[in-house]
């Protein structure tokens, strides 16, 4: 025999249990989000991150192999244009310190991952 809560129906319970969706920051991976809040990056910044689809300190390292192509990505997706509004500098400069800590985390850790490849 199943036990219910007083008041609830076996509905409730189940609809209960159902996850929520995750959105935006929840979507980064927790590495990506410790590299990035250690680096400052602003919520909002965050959640434009990760709604994007840009979930891994190895995919954002990869937008930004040159700062070109970071710069473009940054405007287009995280609305920043350091031309166009002066104060979108310093949060640029935070997500470009994080760009750069993801690419060489990530090349440290494939070289990692290769050596134990070697190793083993």
């Amino acid at each position: 025999m199943a036990l219910t809560v007083p008041g609830s129906s076996s509905t409730t319970l189940v609809m209960s249990a159902t996850p929520a969706v995750q959105t935006g920051a929840d979507k980064l991976d927790p590495k990506f989000a410790a590299i990035l809040g250690s680096c400052e990056v602003d919520q909002a910044h965050l959640d434009k991150i990760g709604d994007s689809g840009c979930t891994t300190a190895a995919l954002y390292g990869h937008i930004g192999k040159t700062e070109d192509k970071l710069l473009k990505w940054l405007k287009a997706v995280v609305s920043l244009d350091d031309e166009a509004r002066a104060q979108d500098a310093i949060p640029i400069a935070r997500l470009s310190m994080a760009c750069d800590v993801c690419r060489k985390r990530t090349e440290v850790e494939t070289e990692a991952a290769a050596q134990r490849a070697i190793n083993h």
